[in-house]
């Protein structure tokens, strides 16, 4: 006779959800982290803090390298590091940016830039031309070749503060907490907006530039499709998002979304939706996180809780 099962023994259709609370590397960085970033090789660590330090670490040992002090007066938002590896670039609460020399520790350039917090900075591929966007609600371009202190451009489209700038070949494309992807066309001279109708605190692009990854002050990240102009996934219920500076990624092979939280957690969802896997290896906000260049699992986290971890992540397929 064919046996029956209950309900309780049919088998879930539900995701299983791996949790994991062992990252391959732990950094005591001593002070709130507000971003952090692999150098152009993954063999470095570089992390911001509130209290007002950039430090380098060894990104295999966990051990301290350097530490960059003495010029900014507020905390750091966030880092930009040429693909060289002998300088980068550093902006916070001050206003100001500068631009350091990895090796002796001094800055080589200060610009007052804005006239409130900077909360990123955007290389472009040629590392010619530097995006700072603030919380005063524009972006503004500097010529790095020149010997200039004004900017060469001024974007002032945006009705609050401007969250994350990613340069490309031949756009520009920023997130606001005025709820509007802007995409500025650098060749055509054109600006695409895109309602999302939502603050949003953090973007990624996927390595094709069709698609947009949105963090959001609603605790929601959603998959923008650039081309179209339509929300095709929202993903929501395990992470939160309200008030820090926030990120989120796509992971190396793009079949992932990786969103930090203000809990302590970071989510990593699959793009064709539903949760994966949970980081947990930190006890208050993560703020930071980045994409190893190299090692396609890996990634570095930074929290408000004075930490840094590193994590290995399994790569699965769409």
């Amino acid at each position: 006779m064919q046996k029956t099962l209950t309900q309780e023994q049919v088998p879930s259709t539900e995701q299983r959800v791996v949790i994991d609370d062992k990252p391959v590397l732990s950094i005591d960085a001593e002070s709130d982290v507000y971003v952090v970033k692999f150098n152009s090789d993954g063999n470095y660590i570089m992390s911001g803090h509130t209290d007002r330090t950039v430090k380098l670490w060894n990104a295999t040992k966990g051990t301290p390298i350097k530490t960059y002090a003495g010029v900014h007066n507020r905390e750091i938002f966030d880092l930009a590091i040429f693909s060289d590896n002998n300088r980068f670039a550093s902006c916070g609460g001050d206003q100001v940016f500068y631009i350091w020399d990895v090796l002796s520790g001094r800055y080589l350039r200060k610009i007052t830039a804005h006239q409130s917090r900077i909360n990123t900075l955007a290389l472009n591929p040629l590392e010619t031309v530097i995006a700072t966007g603030s919380f005063d609600s524009s972006v503004k371009l500097w010529d790095l070749q020149s010997q200039q202190y004004k900017p060469i451009q001024v974007l002032d489209d945006f009705k609050d503060s401007v969250t994350k700038v990613i340069f490309t070949e031949c756009q520009i494309v920023c997130a606001c907490v005025d709820g509007y992807l802007r995409t500025y066309d650098i060749r055509m001279g054109k600006l695409l907006k895109d309602n999302l109708s939502t603050a949003m605190n953090s973007l990624d692009l996927s390595l094709d530039r069709k698609y947009a990854l949105a963090s959001c002050l609603n605790s929601q990240t959603l998959l923008y499709d650039l081309e179209i102009g339509e929300i095709l996934k929202t993903y929501t219920g395990a992470h939160k998002s309200s008030e820090f500076h926030g990120s989120v990624l796509f992971s190396h092979d793009q079949s992932q979304v990786i969103q930090a939280s203000e809990d302590g957690r970071i989510a990593v969802y699959g793009v064709e939706g539903g949760l994966q896997r949970e980081l947990r290896g930190h006890k208050r906000a993560v703020v930071g996180i980045d994409r190893h260049p190299k090692k396609g699992g890996t990634i570095v986290s930074g929290s408000a809780d004075g930490t840094i971890r590193v994590w290995e992540i399994p790569n699965k397929q769409k």
